[in-house]
């Protein structure tokens, strides 16, 4: 779901937040008639994006997030906060504020002016991510270090899927609408959200997979694949289907496959596109249409894809040529 505001009203601001992420208490610092705010929000039952910006000082109480959540300032300006493990923090442009689900959350002060990436993951998606790359149990809440760097290494890549995220926050005909592209887009996030941020299971995620999924369990996938292309499937999901870790997944499909589980479904999905430009009529049909339902929604990149692969484009494959 997108939604896009900007008002002046408090107590209309406060709602927007209150209905998209937690009940909060939500104050002006200092006189405002005005508040100036400016909210974007992108939501799944996973993942909640927002650009979030109020043009006075700001300060919000939560008595419980209940869910993992992150704020990332951009431009200018800073929020200090804490939680009860944390004692005072500053989050900057250079420095993520990581919070936990369990505990009081304060913000005692958000800059006018200020507008930061608000990303809440659902407690029990970002757990159940953990569990499938593992592939053990997880003894929840994370303890998430209160802080990411995210000017370099994971945690910069993290923050360019995020900005990537608030933008499509604005466009509601944008890739993370698409029903094949979005679950699979929000994933990566709470992904690598578990590989920037410091936790108790960190250590585990840099450990090598000692042993790939089998040849029995990557039929699994297989299968899953060519019955039904059109899924937007990610890579938990087939992991469960093969009955093993995300990582096993991954080494299975290098060794059995030579390439990784999304190139695979990309290659199987080229292929459907190809037969269906094959046997439709160009009076009634055209490649965009027919590359948007396999999940190519970028017709630049398809068209590449596909000159690649079969040495025409697809407009003469439509038109028998």
């Amino acid at each position: 779901m997108h939604l896009s505001v900007r008002t002046d009203d408090l107590d209309h601001a406060r709602s927007v937040v209150v209905d998209s992420y937690y009940k909060s208490r939500l104050d002006a610092l200092g006189r405002a008639t005005a508040v100036g705010a400016s909210l974007d929000l992108l939501q799944s039952p996973a993942l909640t994006v927002g650009a979030l910006r109020f043009g006075v000082d700001m300060r919000t109480v939560t008595p419980e997030l209940g869910s993992y959540h992150v704020n990332l300032p951009v431009g200018n300006g800073r929020i200090s906060w804490e939680q009860p493990h944390t004692g005072p923090m500053v989050a900057t442009v250079q420095s993520a504020a990581v919070f936990r689900p369990v505990g009081l959350t304060t913000v005692n002060r958000w800059e006018a002016g200020c507008m930061i990436l608000a990303v809440k993951v659902d407690r029990e998606v970002m757990e159940r991510a953990l569990r499938r790359i593992i592939g053990r149990p997880v003894d929840g809440p994370l303890l998430l270090g209160p802080s990411m760097d995210v000017t370099s290494g994971p945690g910069r890549t993290w923050a360019g899927l995020v900005r990537l995220l608030a933008a499509e926050s604005r466009n509601p005909d944008g890739l993370a609408s698409h029903p094949i592209l979005g679950p699979p887009l929000a994933e990566n996030v709470v992904r690598a959200l578990l590989l920037s941020v410091d936790h108790q299971y960190a250590d585990l995620l840099r450990e090598p997979v000692v042993r790939s999924a089998s040849s029995v369990s990557i039929q699994r996938a297989l299968d899953a694949i060519h019955d039904a292309p059109e899924r937007p499937w990610t890579l938990s999901d087939l992991a469960r289907t093969a009955q093993v870790s995300v990582r096993a997944l991954q080494m299975g499909f290098r060794r059995h496959c030579g390439v990784t589980p999304t190139a695979y479904l990309r290659d199987i999905r080229l292929t459907r596109a190809h037969l269906d430009l094959s046997a439709s009529d160009p009076a009634t049909a055209g490649v965009a249409e027919i590359a948007n339902r396999w999940g190519f929604v970028h017709l630049g990149r398809f068209a590449a894809r596909y000159r690649e692969r079969y040495a025409c484009h697809p407009s003469d494959t439509l038109n028998g040529l």
